[in-house]
Parts: structure tokens; C-alpha cells; sequence
């Protein structure tokens, strides 16, 4: 094979490639502000001002040799041979459980894909959930739980490419297949600098989800356009779409065996007081009460109010549902922690529940009733509860916790009275409250009240 054969690197190509590391990492080091002081970022800005120079005159030369090259291949209607990769461009490594995809530019018969070189643009892509909790996910909010966080520098060889424009306005999109809307950003960014950090969380659409009840792989699509027409970067990932009642407890840092983020409060989307199921068993629960009535806090009394969680609890009874240790579930990361999570109107229909299960039918049927409902979380188990007399949420101290809250043990509905779910409840309750220190913490004792949760923007998924 003759020397700088089109499939082997070329002196030119390999410097090309350095060259854009070398920039990258100078824009990166501009990005994250580590340079010492206004001195040293002066001596940053020359040093890339040089290299993006000789970049330009590089890559220009490059192109008119391609360009000779194609012309020439044309005039003997021949097939374009295979040039080279270049090495991919990447900036910064990949946070939690996210990728970077790198930006590569590769020879094919006739024509290239476009990169830094022939675009000016240098897209980092960086996937923060490569596997999704499909029925938390709508919960989410892109600033701190974003699916995909896209960046895009703009060298100056952008602006030798465009007939001297000092700015490219450019559409960011992302989207899930067949499963969302898209999630648009739109920049315009000057020569030199970068988009900053995109967050987009794209809307997963309401009827295609329903119906994911195992686990599904899907397409992401993160594409940017130039806003004069040309799509200047289309790339697609895997995504790992998890059962809608795939529940997660929280993320947990394997290495360092730390907790990265608690998930919990998340569970208030599994409390659905409005299900046509949890609306017509309530109207079975007023027929248990003695004034055929639920009147909750209004009655201004405790003991009201007990009665009405124990016609919940009758009604349940007589729904036959029964207790079963079901909580395998597929498809999470190691660091995702969780567990399978009925809706209530599946625990109804088939008759079953385990512990975290039956606290979110309790909890549905409590809010149904205007109760203020909480879902309790010990080691390896749940409990549900409920203020026993209305109470701004800010008063409910954690000191006040035990005197102002019930608790019940759901998983007894079948097999005790009411009276000992009860007793069970506090029991657990107390127990872990106290090995707690008397506060709410994660290993312990977490109460998560659904009137707060309301407040965070936590709505039932149906």
C-alpha cells in the first residue's frame, strides 16, 4: 500500500486531531472558570486564538484537497474511497450514570458526516438517565433531573465556514420515538463560546406510557440545526424505558455505599384518590360509618376521624385483599434501589398488595376522603398514616410527629381486626422513629406527607 493511503492517518490528519484536543480542553478550562486569575485566562484566550488559527488554515487546506480529490474521482467515474476516522471529540468525562457521546467525522462513498472541521460545531452529549423510571419520570423537573444535557461549542472555524458570521443560532431537539413530544432549546452563540449546559427533559405522552407494563428499549433522538435549514448533528441513543410500576427508592453511589438521592417522595404519584375504582369503594366506606357520612376534619374530632380509617379498613377486609410478597422487578441499574409497585386499582382488581402497595391504596382512599394521608418508610418496609386533626403543614414538627399522626400496619387487613393494625403501626413506627434520634432521616424513618408532596408538584399519575 502506497504511503498516506486514504485509509491511514495522514501527518496532517493526526495534527488536525491534536489540535482539537488541544482546544477542547482550553474551552472546557473557560467553561468551568479554572483558570487562576484574569492573567491566566488572557494567556487561555491567545493560546486558543492561536490554535483555532491554525486549525482554520489546516482544515481549509484539508478540504481543498478533498475537494480536488472528488473532482477528480468524478471525472474518472470512480467510487470515493474510505478516509479516515478522527478521533472523537469529547469534553469532560460522564457524570452519575450518564455517557458522553462523542462528535466523530468519518469518510463514506460519496461524502462525509459533518463534524468540527466542516461545521464549526463541537456537540457534547451527555445521557443522565440511560434508564428511565417511566412512571416517575413526568414528575421530574429538567433542571436537577434532566434525561440529556447537550452542549455545543462554536470554534471560530464556524465563522470562517459561514462567510464571516460571528454567531450561529442554532435548535436543539430532543425526543423519545413514538414515546414524547420534543424538548426544543433555541441559542444563538457567539464565535468561540458554547451553548452552556442544555437540560431537556422531553414529555412522555400520557397514552403511549399507560401501556408500558415491562421493560421496553427506546430511541432518543438528540439532533441540532442550524436555524438557516441544515442539521448540522443527529445522533441516537438506547434508552431502557422501565415498567410504569417500576418504583425506585432511590440512587445509591455503590462505590462510596452513599446515598446520591432519595426517591421516595416520588411514591405520592402511586396515591390516586380520583381512579374510578378508589371513587366507588368510598362510597361503600360511607355505608360503614355510623352517620353514613364521611365528614373527616370538619367534625373537629380525632375520634371521627379514626372511624373513618377503620371503615376504610372494613371495606378492604371485605374486599378479601390479601397480603403477597411481590416486589421482583426488572430492568434497574445497581445503583437504582426499588421495588414492583402496584396502582391501586391493580391491587383492587387483583386482590392482592404488598406492604408499600397497600400504604398507597390506604393513602388513596384517605385523600379521597380529604384526610391528610402520609406514607411511612423503614428498612425494608412501609406503613401508612394520617394526622388525627387538620394542621398547617409547617406546624407538624418532627417533635410533634407521634403525637399528632396514626399509623397502620396494612399488610394485617386480612388476617387481624383493625384495632391491632393499629397497635402494630405505632409499634413499627415508634420503634424506628426513636432508632432515628427522634427525627426524620433515610435509614430509619422517612414521613412523607401528602399534602407536601401536593405542594412539590407530585400529582397522581392518573
Amino acid at each position: 500500500m502506497p504511503e498516506n493511503a486514504p485509509d491511514q492517518p495522514t501527518s496532517q490528519s493526526l495534527k488536525i486531531v491534536e489540535l482539537q484536543r488541544q482546544a477542547n480542553s482550553i474551552r472546557q478550562a473557560f467553561i468551568q472558570d479554572r483558570s487562576p486569575n484574569a492573567e491566566g485566562r488572557a494567556k487561555l484566550r491567545a493560546e486558543l486564538d492561536r490554535i483555532e488559527a491554525e486549525l482554520a488554515r489546516l482544515t481549509t487546506a484539508q478540504a481543498e484537497a478533498r475537494q480536488q480529490e472528488a473532482a477528480a474521482e468524478d471525472s474518472r467515474g470512480g467510487e470515493a474511497v474510505a478516509e479516515e476516522p478522527t478521533e472523537p471529540v469529547t469534553r469532560g468525562g460522564a457524570t452519575r450514570g450518564g455517557t458522553r457521546s462523542p462528535t466523530t467525522r468519518t469518510r463514506t462513498t460519496r461524502g462525509t458526516t459533518l463534524g468540527i472541521d466542516t461545521t464549526g460545531l463541537a456537540p457534547s452529549v451527555e445521557i443522565r438517565m440511560k434508564t428511565l423510571p417511566t412512571g416517575m419520570y413526568h414528575l421530574f423537573d429538567p433542571a436537577n433531573n434532566p434525561l440529556a444535557v447537550v452542549d455545543v461549542s462554536v470554534s471560530r472555524q464556524y465563522q470562517f465556514l459561514n462567510k464571516n458570521r460571528k454567531a450561529a443560532r442554532l435548535l436543539v431537539r430532543a425526543w423519545l420515538e413514538g414515546l414524547s413530544t420534543e424538548h426544543v432549546e433555541y441559542r444563538e452563540v457567539k464565535t468561540a463560546t458554547s451553548t452552556g449546559p442544555l437540560k431537556l427533559l422531553p414529555t412522555l405522552l400520557p397514552d403511549r406510557v399507560r401501556h408500558i407494563t415491562e421493560v421496553l428499549r427506546a430511541t432518543l433522538h438528540i439532533r441540532v440545526d442550524d436555524m438557516d435549514g441544515r442539521t448540522e448533528y443527529h445522533q441516537t441513543h438506547t434508552i431502557v424505558m422501565l415498567s410504569r410500576n417500576s418504583g425506585l427508592n432511590c440512587l445509591w453511589d455503590i462505590e462510596k455505599n452513599k446515598l446520591i438521592e432519595d426517591l421516595t417522595p416520588y411514591y405520592g404519584a402511586w396515591v390516586t384518590p380520583n381512579a374510578e375504582p378508589i371513587q366507588r369503594l368510598l362510597r361503600k366506606v360511607v355505608d360503614k360509618t355510623d352517620g353514613h357520612n364521611l365528614v373527616g376534619y370538619l367534625s373537629g374530632r380525632a375520634k371521627v376521624v379514626m372511624d373513618e380509617v377503620r371503615a376504610i379498613f372494613d371495606v378492604l377486609k371485605e374486599e378479601k385483599l390479601v397480603y403477597v410478597n411481590s416486589t421482583i422487578d426488572f430492568g434497574r441499574t445497581s445503583n437504582q434501589n426499588g421495588q414492583r409497585v402496584r396502582l391501586p386499582r391493580e391491587s383492587l382488581r387483583h386482590r392482592t398488595a404488598n406492604c408499600l402497595d397497600g400504604t398507597l391504596l390506604f393513602a388513596s382512599l384517605m385523600e379521597a376522603n380529604s384526610l391528610n394521608a402520609g406514607l411511612v418508610f423503614v428498612p425494608g418496609h412501609a406503613l401508612v398514616a394520617w394526622q388525627k386533626r387538620p394542621l398547617e403543614v409547617d406546624d407538624d414538627t418532627d417533635s410533634e410527629l407521634l403525637n399528632n399522626w396514626e399509623f397502620l400496619e396494612t399488610t394485617m387487613v386480612s388476617t387481624h381486626t383493625f384495632e391491632e393494625a393499629v397497635a402494630k403501626g405505632r409499634e413499627v413506627a415508634e420503634l424506628y422513629f426513636d432508632m432515628a434520634g427522634r427525627k426524620q432521616d433515610f435509614d430509619y424513618f422517612r414521613l412523607q406527607r401528602l399534602p407536601w408532596l401536593r405542594t412539590k408538584n407530585i400529582f397522581p399519575m392518573e
